[in-house]
């Protein structure tokens, strides 16, 4: 209200003083979601999943008139909240997400049957409890899996197996580590011994680079968080243009 003034007149001064530019007032929070939903009112958000670790959201719209609210003319309402809150932003609709998620589960359930030789009944119970990836349940304690109610053979045969199946990926990616791409190579503030200690992790792109958190990254000798922040940041440009 502040902010505004009485009957707009606070924006009305600023937006005169801009020639008539266009002014939205998008309230601040610490709420990643909050501060997202806020960025594309007037459209109405059914749900938000964040990644704060890779600093993206699935939006998800009951609506195609919402949907297309948020997105804007070009795209332009989507672009200013991504670029607003720091967050890449992928718009869907209730049905396509609830797709995308019986996709992915079906392609977890998929690779467990056949990692870990188990029946799909097994394989389902471990996607039900959350699992994505073979290291999960190789290195969660032994308790994690009371919850469906294995016994401590099954548990130590199930773990056994997903270490050996982490182990022989991780083997196999070393053998197959690829090349930096050359536009990653040319990125401000790039080195070569750099790019190629991103490439061993899988960071082949400029986009790639853009989808990870500093976290991800920091570890890296001779990076740390600042310059991890700056390089990510400056991937993202590709994001606003």
């Amino acid at each position: 209200g502040a902010c505004i003034g009485m009957r707009g007149t606070r924006i009305q001064a600023v937006q005169s003083e801009l020639n008539g530019e266009r002014i939205d007032v998008v309230v601040w929070s610490d709420d990643p979601a909050q501060y997202i939903a806020s960025a594309l009112e007037p459209a109405d958000v059914s749900g938000i999943v964040l990644d704060e670790d890779a600093r993206s959201a699935d939006i998800i719209f009951a609506t195609n008139d919402q949907l297309a609210r948020a997105i804007g003319s070009q795209g332009q309402n989507v672009r200013l909240a991504s670029e607003l809150t720091g967050y890449k932003l992928d718009m869907m609709l209730e049905d396509e997400y609830r797709a995308r998620q019986q996709n992915e589960a079906q392609q977890y359930l998929d690779m467990f049957v056949e990692r870990l030789d188990i029946e799909e009944d097994l394989a389902m119970a471990l996607v039900e409890m959350g699992f994505t990836s073979l290291e999960e349940i190789a290195y969660v304690p032994a308790e994690t899996f009371d919850e469906i109610e294995l016994d401590a053979d099954l548990v130590e045969l199930l773990q056994s197996r997903a270490k050996e199946a982490a182990l022989t990926d991780a083997l196999k990616q070393q053998e197959n580590i690829q090349e930096p791409s050359a536009e990653l190579l040319e990125m401000e503030g790039m080195t070569q011994e750099l790019a190629y200690a991103l490439a061993a992790r899988g960071v082949i792109t400029v986009d790639d680079l853009a989808d990870q958190a500093t976290d991800d990254i920091s570890d890296i000798e001779g990076l740390g968080d600042e310059k991890a922040g700056q390089l990510i940041m400056k991937a993202r440009e590709s994001w606003f243009n």
